[in-house]
């Protein structure tokens, strides 16, 4: 070994590292150039040797010199690439050396000088370095041999760190002079700390890697800055002598120290440079860190501040549920949904149950503030759930169930559709048994749920779909039936409470129906045995609540029965859909018959259908005298007519495919066709936009529960026809289906169609959102349309009021008589809005305020407006009770769900039902109604104008079921002004009735107004006494001279002209396969045989 003295030697360790790192920049040069040379005479380039997509190409006697170099190089590869597991763990390991190398310094420059002469070999930390600093060339020699482009390998940063810290240790083992000199360098590697973590999945959001990579720079610049000023600041500059020397004894953490009050721009001044090497660089130090600083440094304060809020995992509670709420999260979206869910009467089903929120943005000041006033019940978790990591955070493999609210907002639906099934496959994909709700734009989007692994259509434990635009037109459809249906329906799966303050008007009674919500409860063993019709009764007269529905439960399936009358006997496991204020009306009404059943109080049907009457029956029917007259009512068939052409199923009517320019009208065919009483569907839209799903609304319309010459003509009305085109191959086979050209601003287009003889009005508004500056703008053209068709029936309603000044009383008289008759008919209209503050411009002659709550209004509440964002409710109500949304689309679609999914998600097209065996069965359904109190099946009734006898009555002679009022909102008003009016949903049973108002009802297929009598009725003889047993006298003969299936009063066979003779012998004829008769006793003057 070489002497020690006392000369400076650090010029030879840099001079080794110099050599190593341009010795070999001129190697890689050489080779370079050989190369290019040997392949240029070969024939080909040189390059292609590095291509393994070239392989197949160039010379094989080339391919076999060099194949030793590209096995050399793939097995590099595997060894530092960090894919296979031996790879990462080397790579790993090999950044823990450096680590470990680095520590190794900062323990030397802390005990030593930068250059100590002595024993190097003494020294146990030094024989640590040398075995190190072995490992680090191994390392190196397989990167080299890894690498694709050696130039770019040998000139990197961490190479030349290796260049000199490796080679200078040699050779101060030469001098035995231990210099810790350039060791600094490796203190560089702590740049690779945010590499690691990915590589080792401990982070994986970008925020967390850019504050890793933010703070390892700081750190990285700072502490190898300091060991550079420790360097040149003790050994003084290279170009002086070592007797007039500038340098200074400063420890490395005094570099530190200095460096970081530098970069800070507070500069004490304790500590200033003295050699000529250290003031340039600090300049140049100064200049780069204080833009670095100030850049920086609030990057990484507001990465910091924001990472603790919405990025932490959901911690699960134990005995609580949860559930997973993702997709387009906004204030508009979220509020409807919790609503529901957080309200009184599902406290008993979602008190243990929390809601977790996944959403891609941050959300704004509006939604933050909505959840933290609902902190207890809500969390909000940052991400994505197409992320896995982002579901793994909301703990989705233990929630209860996913619900996936779709983008409203977005101007194509489609799309929109497309990204919220994506979520459904994200979802599915990461655990298939998670329930999922979903919500929809366009209801063909369904069809492409059938195609994701692990959907599931099971009504009890599956999923749900509700798709916005098949329920918001299907809703308005059955409202063309029932004017305020959808009111009605809406205000159901809405739950709110009463408000506290009392209107002293209409309102009052409007709140009342309006806190009514359906609930599901189980039947209790009181109801065994009983039929629909029974049961129905005893909730109404019992305990006001209203029984609608019942699932009927078999061996492999359920099914939901809608007013089945007598069709349906309760068995144990049945579930009865009720409406009532509260969900403890129902439950405590319940309990109350299962106590009084066992104390004999309640009057019940036995197993062999005799009425047993109790002392203490219900003293509300004595008090509104509901016993005195109850007359079984008598179901009686009817065989489609000729032209009733059905489609295979049975569910809806059918015609022949028509071409659209066949079913065109202009001005010659409207006036042939003369429309009355039918439904105008009003879109003034172009065809641009995306096109509404007009099958949706046609097919409440056109279902088998309507006899042919019961349906009414539709007529379309658009203002450009090529938008019915692209949805006319929907529609094609639906009857009595015509379009019509025009545009909603001129009057005459409008009397074209016969506006005012309308039986409904149906506004549709742009669906479509386009961009624009004001939100309220997307109902524009609906709300004009709307004002355009009020002030037509305005102007003709005052030139008659024009006409009665200077007339005679008994004009007078009689120009009121006839307004009152064309107010009766007038024309109703219903505005689909897609923002609900847009119906205060629907009416101007209104008492509503602009604050006035949406349900709160009267054009709301006499429902001539309907929102679609009415159906974001659904969302909670489908989780607490999956059957309600079977029976909204039951109600609302007027066919059976399972053949409904079948025709319209499989896109499979309607065709012509080829036998009428079973259509009767089919058209078996109850359908949405509105009835005047002087319809013939009404003034039969003796209700003594009290709402309660009514309703008893009808559904006991013709299995009618009330489910509300359609009352004039004043009915002491002028009968020369047009009269309002509001839905009130299932009043109590002591409301008085009005001769003006109307009865929603579902009424059974069956019903049908005859001239003189109505089907299946009997009149009674006398009034029964309640304590009559059976033995009271009747005008039928005995049971020995009735028909087998059915009789009449009279005791003639049929059914007062219902059917046909023709019809009536085909019965007889069939009577063998007719279902066992089945008598039930009651306290009427008629026992009627089904």
């Amino acid at each position: 070994m070489g002497p020690c003295s006392r000369l400076p030697q650090w010029y030879y360790h840099i001079s080794a590292g110099l050599v190593t790192f341009f010795g070999g920049i001129l190697v890689i040069g050489l080779a370079r150039f050989g190369m290019f040379i040997y392949f240029r005479r070969a024939g080909t380039g040189w390059k292609e040797l590095y291509d393994s997509s070239s392989s197949s190409s160039g010379s094989p006697t080339i391919h076999r010199r060099f194949s030793l170099f590209s096995r050399v190089r793939a097995a590099g590869r595997s060894l530092v690439s960090g894919d296979p597991w031996w790879s990462k763990l080397l790579v790993v390991f090999m950044w823990l050396l450096n680590m470990t190398s680095c520590i190794h310094f900062l323990v030397n420059v802390t005990k030593f000088s930068v250059d100590d002469c002595g024993p190097v070999l003494g020294d146990a930390s030094e024989y640590t370095w040398l075995a190190m600093c072995c490992i680090f060339v191994c390392y190196y020699i397989v990167r080299f041999a890894a690498a694709t482009d050696k130039l770019a390998m040998w000139t990197g940063i961490y190479s030349i760190v290796d260049h000199f810290t490796i080679l200078p240790s040699f050779v101060g083992l030469y001098y035995n002079v231990n210099w810790l000199g350039l060791r600094f360098l490796r203190l560089l590697h702590i740049l690779q700390v945010t590499d690691i973590l990915q590589l080792t999945h401990v982070i994986k959001s970008n925020r967390h890697i850019r504050v890793v990579q933010v703070v390892t720079l700081l750190v990285g610049v700072w502490l190898c800055s300091a060991g550079f000023v420790h360097l040149t600041e003790n050994n003084g500059d290279p170009f002086t002598r070592y007797d007039d020397d500038r340098s200074q004894r400063l420890t490395y953490w005094d570099c530190v120290y200095w460096l970081l009050i530098t970069m800070s721009t507070v500069g004490y001044g304790d500590i200033s440079p003295q050699t000529y090497v250290s003031r340039a660089f600090i300049i140049l130090f100064i200049m780069g860190t204080i833009a670095m600083f100030a850049s920086v440094i609030p990057e990484l304060v507001s990465a910091m501040a924001s990472s603790n809020k919405y990025a932490k995992p959901y911690k699960r509670t134990y005995g609580k549920k949860h559930i997973v709420v993702c997709g387009h999260i906004t204030y508009e979206s979220v509020t409807p949904f919790l609503r529901n869910f957080v309200h009184a009467d599902t406290k008993a089903k979602t008190r243990n149950t929390h809601v977790v929120f996944l959403g891609s943005n941050t959300p704004n000041l509006e939604l933050e503030a909505f959840f933290r006033r609902n902190c207890n019940e809500i969390t909000f978790i940052e991400g994505s759930a197409m992320d896995s990591t982002s579901l793994q955070n909301v703990k989705l493999a233990h929630a209860d169930a996913c619900v996936i609210l779709a983008n409203r907002k977005a101007s194509d639906p489609d799309e929109a559709d497309a990204e919220t099934l994506m979520r459904v496959t994200a979802v599915k994909n990461y655990r298939p048994h998670t329930r999922v709700i979903v919500q929809l734009r366009r209801y063909q989007n369904k069809r492409y749920l059938l195609h994701i692994p692990g959907w599931s259509w099971d009504r009890d434990h599956g999923d749900s779909i509700i798709c916005i635009s098949e329920l918001s037109l299907a809703i308005l459809a059955q409202n063309c039936l029932a004017p305020g249906f959808a009111t009605l329906l809406s205000n159901l799966f809405t739950m709110r409470s009463s408000l506290p303050e009392k209107f002293n008007s209409w309102r009052d009674d409007y709140q009342y129906g309006a806190s009514n919500e359906i609930y599901s409860e189980t039947f209790s063993k009181s109801f065994y045995d009983l039929t629909f019709r029974q049961a129905a009764e005893l909730c109404y007269l019992h305990h006001d609540v209203l029984l609608v529905a019942v699932n009927v439960c078999d061996k492999r399936r359920t099914h939901m029965k809608v007013n089945p009358g007598n069709d349906v006997v309760i068995k144990p496991g049945d579930v009865g859909f009720f409406i009532a204020q509260s969900s403890q009306q129902v439950a405590r009404f319940l309990v109350t018959v299962r106590v009084a059943a066992f104390k004999g109080v309640v009057s019940y049907i036995t197993k062999d259908s005799e009425l047993q009457t109790k002392s203490d029956i219900n003293s509300n029917e004595d008090e509104l005298g509901l016993r005195e007259t109850q007359i079984t009512w008598s179901p009686t068939w009817e065989e489609p007519a000729s032209h009733d052409m059905l489609e295979g199923s049975g569910m809806f009517h059918w015609c022949p495919s028509r071409k659209l320019d066949d079913c065109l009208l202009d001005d010659i065919s409207t006036r042939e066709h003369n429309f009355r009483n039918h439904v105008i569907v009003i879109f003034p839209a172009t065809a641009s936009v995306h096109p509404v799903e007009l099958v949706n609304f046609v097919l409440p319309l056109r279902a088998s529960s309507f006899r042919y010459k019961e349906l009414k003509d539709i007529v379309i009305f658009v203002k450009n026809v090529e938008f019915v085109r692209k949805t006319w191959e929907d529609i094609t086979n639906f009857p009595n289906i015509y379009v019509y050209e025009g545009d909603i601003s001129r009057r005459s287009d409008l009397r074209a169609v016969n506006v005012n003889h309308s039986a409904m009005s149906v506004i549709l508004s742009n669906q479509t959102h386009i961009v624009i500056d004001d939100k309220h703008h997307i109902d524009k053209e609906a709300v004009l349309a709307t004002l355009n068709i009020k002030a037509m029936c305005g102007q003709a309603l005052q030139r008659r009021l024009m006409l009665t000044s200077g007339s005679s009383e008994h004009r007078i008289l009689e120009l009121k008589r006839s307004i009152q008759m064309e107010d009766k008919n007038s024309t109703p209209f219903t505005t689909l809005l897609e923002i609900r503050s847009n119906v205060q411009f629907l009416e101007h002659d209104d008492d509503d305020s602009p604050d006035t709550p949406f349900y709160l209004t009267m054009t709301y509440a006499s429902g001539r407006a309907f929102a679609v964002s009415m159906l974001d409710s659904l969302m909670s109500c489908v989780y607490i009770n999956s059957d309600l949304l079977t029976m909204v689309r039951t109600l609302t679609t007027g066919a059976s769900v399972a053949e409904y999914e079948q025709i319209l998600a499989d896109g499979l097209g309607l065709s012509r039902q080829q036998s009428l065996v079973d259509v009767s069965a089919a058209r078996n359904r109850c359908r949405v109604a509105q009835l005047s109190l002087d319809d013939s099946r009404l003034t039969h009734l003796q209700h003594d104008n009290r709402y309660g006898r009514l309703f008893v009555q009808a559904l006991n002679r013709y299995g009618i079921l009330c489910l509300g009022l359609y009352r004039v909102m004043d009915p002491s008003g002028d009968a020369l002004l047009p009269s309002r009016r509001f839905v009130m949903t299932h009043p109590p049973p002591s409301v008085n009735l009005l001769p003006t108002d109307q009865v929603f009802v579902l009424e059974p297929y069956f019903l049908e107004q005859t001239s003189g009598s109505v089907a299946g009725s009997c009149e009674p003889s006398a009034t029964v006494s309640r304590a009559s047993s059976g033995a009271s006298s009747r005008r039928c003969g005995s049971r020995a001279d009735r028909p087998p299936l059915y009789s009449d009063c009279s005791g003639q066979t049929g059914a007062s002209g219902f059917l046909s003779d023709r019809t009536r012998h085909g019965r007889s004829k069939k009577s063998a396969k007719a279902p066992p008769s089945r008598t039930v006793v009651a306290d009427d003057s008629c026992t009627t045989h089904v």
